[in-house]
């Protein structure tokens, strides 16, 4: 649950709740938006937990890899 997620980022990882945005649950992960100077701290605090009886493990997602013909000028992250 979201609520459960939120609190974990809030109680581990000492981040405010309003520095995190929205957080979407699918079956075998979720997706939450942080504020880009404390994903690491978050990412440590998180790693290694329990919630809810799953084990976390938490990583920055950087998105998918750019195809391999980018249009010039792009930035690729």
């Amino acid at each position: 649950r979201p609520g459960d997620l939120l609190g974990a980022i809030v109680g581990e990882a000492k981040v405010a709740a309003d520095r995190v945005g929205k957080i979407e649950v699918r079956e075998l992960y979720c997706l939450v938006e942080i504020q880009a100077e404390d994903a690491e701290r978050v990412v440590r605090a998180l790693t290694g937990t329990t919630l809810r009886g799953r084990r976390v493990t938490a990583r920055v997602d950087r998105g998918h890899a750019p195809p391999s013909t980018s249009r010039p000028g792009r930035p690729v992250a």
